[in-house]
Order: structure tokens, then sequence, then C-alpha cells
């Protein structure tokens, strides 16, 4: 039986983002990249980032990843800006996309109660539209 590790229900999205890599290997140097939230949750994200080449991938694998996310949720003013580690990564070598589960870490109070709020707000329409 497989078991679900999440915490949290997911709710999908289609929220653009800008996405922050950023790699001791590199000298911190960030790598920046546009990116599509798919689903959100309390807990966290999954983001698809296209562009992204195969090296760069492969040292995502490394444990201790983190991305930066930058984004603007539906109906609110002022950005989110959000820190999250890597808990989960797909790479599509053809396409040169990236599909990512992303762990919140670093939140703060206000950003915590922004996500609260969407994710009430979107699972009221999710009961309206069935």
């Amino acid at each position: 039986m497989n078991k679900e590790r999440r915490k949290h229900k997911r709710i999908s999205v289609n929220i653009p983002s800008e996405v922050s890599l950023v790699l001791p290997e590199d000298t911190f140097q960030p790598r920046d990249f546009q990116g599509t939230i798919l689903d959100i949750s309390y807990g966290g994200v999954k983001v698809v980032v296209k562009g992204l080449e195969k090296e760069l991938f492969k040292k995502l694998l490394r444990p201790q990843r983190y991305m930066k996310l930058r984004f603007f949720l539906p109906g609110e003013r002022g950005e989110v800006k959000l820190i999250g580690r890597i808990v989960y990564l797909n790479y599509f070598e053809h396409e040169k996309k990236l599909v990512s589960g992303i762990a919140f870490e670093e939140m703060n109070e206000e950003m915590q109660a922004r996500i609260r709020n969407l994710i009430s707000y979107l699972e009221r329409e999710e009961q309206y539209s069935l």
C-alpha cells in the first residue's frame, strides 16, 4: 500500500513565478528562471521550471537544495517571496523542464496568513464548482 506523505491537501493552481536556484558550489550566484506553480498547500508547492539544462539538474540532486520563489497571489497586492527546500525532482530532458516539490521554510506569519487565505478561498471555489 502506498502511503501519502503529504501533511496537507494540495489545490491546483496556475501561478506564474520567478524561481531562483542558489548553489554553494557556484559561489551562491543565483540562477533565475521563469516557472509556474501547479499546486499549493499549507506546506509547499509544486512548480515547473522550463529552460533548465541537464548539468544544472544534476547539481540539484545533492541533499539540502533550496529554491527561492517570487510570485503574486491571485486577487492580492504585494509580491510573495518564499524559500523552500526541494523535496522532489523530476526532469524532462527533451523539454529542458523540471518539475519540483518545494517544502516551505522560513515563512513569516504574514506569508502564512496569505497562503492560508488563498487556500481557503480556493477550497470554497472548488466546492461550488462540483
